[in-house]
């Protein structure tokens, strides 16, 4: 790391840039959080292509120490076919002040709230909404069209992010959602699990270290086999059955390269665990 970011104090968010800009941001929030929460509870990714944002992303951790973790485990790692560049996010604006504002629930509309620079008429409407029992949502919506945004200017930080990052995390939500239901239909497989994982799919550019980096990041790793004159395949041996079961659910279907998928299954032993 260079001395700058050396400066930068440690954190639960972390940037990370040298990220290929081709990818899809859906994509790239679910490849994100699969490596990264390898490390520890990721509750929010933030990514996005606007407003020079691409190719850099925040990843927040519930913890100081799995940002850690991150950080140290994967700087420089070959994240389609590029190598990250992982620094602490700097102090609460980068992206800490994002999540408060992903995370900030719409008060209920009050008197308190309600706005003085329209006129009696326009005031005499938003109270006569609030007297009628309108819930913080309705309130919020009504307010919008009555006022014409009045009340986005009034919460424009609130207002960009349900707008913009709010509604990516959720887009996010969704497709972890999709993709873990996918995962646990894929169990239904004839090889009976256990504590040998057979890799195929692999570009012909990684190399036994490169897996070794993201397999060894799951307990009871023990070694890399892969097949000479074959690219494209390898074999992962773990401590336990326990151990590859829950690398292969990580790991299937993570992308080394924007256009190949790594394939993830148990090995064929003969009948033998």
């Amino acid at each position: 790391m260079s001395s700058s970011s050396n400066s930068i104090p440690p954190n639960n968010t972390l940037y990370v840039t040298s990220i290929r800009e081709s990818v899809k941001k859906t994509e790239l929030r679910r490849q994100l959080y699969n490596l990264f929460s390898q490390h520890g509870k990721v509750i929010d990714v933030v990514a996005t292509r606007r407003n020079g944002m691409r190719g850099q992303a925040f990843i927040v951790f519930a913890q100081l120490t799995g940002a850690s973790a991150a950080l140290r485990g994967l700087q420089g790692f070959p994240f389609y076919d590029k190598p990250l560049k992982i620094t602490y996010a700097k102090a609460k604006s980068k992206a800490i002040k994002m999540m408060e504002g992903i995370f900030v629930e719409v008060p209920p509309i009050t008197k308190d709230t309600v706005t003085t620079k329209k006129s009696d008429g326009d005031s005499s409407r938003k109270r006569t909404r609030e007297d009628e029992g309108e819930s913080a949502e309705g309130g919020v919506n009504g307010e919008s069209q009555a006022n014409g945004g009045t009340s986005a200017a009034k919460r424009p930080r609130e207002t960009s992010c349900r707008d913009g990052v709010e509604g990516a995390h959720e887009e996010m939500e969704m497709d972890l959602d999709e993709e873990d239901q996918q995962r646990t239909n894929d169990k239904a497989s004839s090889i009976p699990p256990n504590r040998i994982l057979f890799i195929q799919n692999l570009p012909q550019s990684v190399t036994d270290q490169m897996l070794a980096m993201l397999f060894s990041q799951y307990q009871g790793f023990k070694e890399i086999r892969m097949v000479p004159g074959k690219p494209g395949i390898a074999f992962v041996e773990y401590e336990t059955e326990g151990n590859a079961v829950v690398a292969r659910k990580e790991l299937d279907k993570f992308k080394l390269t924007p256009t190949k998928e790594m394939m993830v299954e148990f090995a064929q032993r003969g009948g033998n665990k």
